[in-house]
């Protein structure tokens, strides 16, 4: 964190996950920063004799809902053009937890893993984002983006 209030002093940076209630979780530290999870079933799974990746260390971190977050956080009628989440496994718990009516990015990218197009449509992510009223815009790899119907 001291990093990135040096680097750059103008971002808000936060250290809290993001879940659907308030609390604590275990969050799972790998020996490769970009698979550190909340995710019990993923850490395990990428965590065994067969891998090179291994967890370092289990650390429980407050959570809040996006919703919230974005309630303290965000400036009164500030507009968010593009939200990216990658949370290793729980992107979908990210996004339902966010006040869909209240906080309505134009774009949302998240990481649905080894699916074609028409599989991510039917998907949970699918499903619950064309509920909000968001399309499917672009896939490239496990990145996916969708954009708000207007």
């Amino acid at each position: 964190m001291k990093n990135f209030e040096k680097l750059r002093p103008r971002d808000i940076n936060l250290e809290y996950g993001i879940g659907t209630f308030s609390g604590k979780l275990d969050y799972y530290i790998f020996n490769e920063p970009a698979l550190n999870s909340f995710s019990k079933e993923l850490s395990q799974e990428r965590n065994n004799e067969d891998s090179s990746y291994q967890i370092n260390e289990i650390v429980k971190v407050e959570i809040l809902p996006l919703s919230v977050i974005l309630d303290r956080q965000l400036p009164e009628k500030q507009i968010i053009d593009f939200m990216s989440i990658d949370v290793e496994g729980l992107d979908y718990e990210v996004l339902i937890s966010n006040d869909w009516s209240k906080y309505r990015p134009k774009y949302v990218l998240t990481e649905i893993l080894d699916s074609s197009l028409h599989e991510i449509e039917q998907s949970q992510i699918g499903k619950f984002m064309k509920n909000v009223g968001y399309f499917l815009y672009a896939k490239c790899i496990h990145t996916v983006i969708f954009k708000e119907s207007t």
